[in-house]
């Protein structure tokens, strides 16, 4: 009877165990999401830079005490998986880059349903398009370390089921990934960072395989497409490569994904295709504006 008590015992306490630390997964994966929200609603009005946004994250997990078991910043990983290479390789804007004091490339955030006109792309729901290259997702991860030494071991084993090269990492030492997933559009130029070396933030390398049949997530965002293109005066086009492929984008699939979608799409039921060859676009001053002073807030005075 004793023996059968104490295995009793042992297993309603290595239960007790179990909860707490699911429950504190939970927890900290809520905190997570708010500050990596909040970063990220900053940072996409500001370019979103890696550095800078960087140090807004680590400031808001020092505020919401947030622990890092790997120390900083190897406690995280960011794959930046919109705007990507060849976003930026189709939707540059020659002119704005020459505007701009970083010499990479960048996408004009400004009259994106105008730019849409000119490039539509194909009518495929799965192609890119400009709203979506205006459109950051993020999958970011955060390691999260049990406090049941037993849990520790059992992730231990699960090391060769993870696909993701930070999840293996996590789980040879006993940790559990946090992962999500979030869509927030740009109210900024996207810009082409380079990576960085100290920085556990990259922009996921892309594969060329067939379109996917399924309808993506922003399908909703592409207008209907006019039957004649607008015909404008050459200095008035918003110049962009004419190369169209395809994009395919191998997403790891995961029962931790947290999806927080703040998708804003254009007001489809303004367009008109009622332009004609003297018409012109009319630019306020502001045009080439951001809600960045330092980088974009003299450029009304330069055109």
């Amino acid at each position: 009877m004793l023996v059968q008590a104490l295995l009793v015992l042992g297993s309603m306490l290595t239960a007790l165990a179990i909860g707490v630390d699911a429950s504190l997964y939970l927890m900290q994966r809520y905190q997570l999401q708010h500050a990596l929200l909040d970063t990220v609603r900053l940072h996409t009005r500001t370019h979103m830079q890696p550095d800078a946004f960087a140090k807004d994250l680590k400031a808001q997990l020092k505020r919401m005490h947030l622990p890092l078991p790997l120390g900083w910043p190897h406690s995280w990983h960011a794959e930046q998986i919109s705007p990507n290479d060849k976003d930026f390789q189709r939707f540059r804007d020659p002119h704005l880059e020459k505007q701009l004091q970083w010499p990479y490339l960048a996408i004009n955030n400004d009259y994106q349903a105008q730019q849409h006109q000119q490039n539509p792309g194909s009518a495929t729901l799965s192609e890119r398009n400009i709203f979506t290259a205006n459109t950051l997702q993020l999958e970011f991860y955060y390691a999260y370390r049990p406090y049941n030494p037993v849990v520790r071991t059992l992730f231990q084993g699960l090391e060769s089921w993870a696909r993701h090269s930070y999840t293996q990492q996590l789980l040879k030492q006993g940790l559990l990934p946090i992962k999500i997933h979030i869509s927030h559009p740009y109210a900024s130029h996207p810009i082409a960072w380079p990576s960085q070396v100290e920085l556990p933030y990259y922009r996921r390398k892309q594969t060329t395989t067939a379109a996917s049949s399924q309808p993506s997530a922003d399908a909703h965002l592409i207008p209907p497409l006019l039957s004649t293109p607008p015909v404008r005066n050459d200095k008035d086009k918003i110049h962009r490569p004419s190369n169209k492929g395809t994009d395919s984008v191998d997403y790891e699939t995961s029962d931790d994904t947290d999806l927080i979608n703040w998708d804003i799409g254009p007001d489809q039921g303004g367009l008109q295709n009622n332009w004609s060859d003297a018409d012109q676009i009319t630019m306020p001053d502001n045009a080439l504006g951001c809600d960045h002073p330092a980088c974009c807030g003299d450029l009304a005075g330069q055109q």
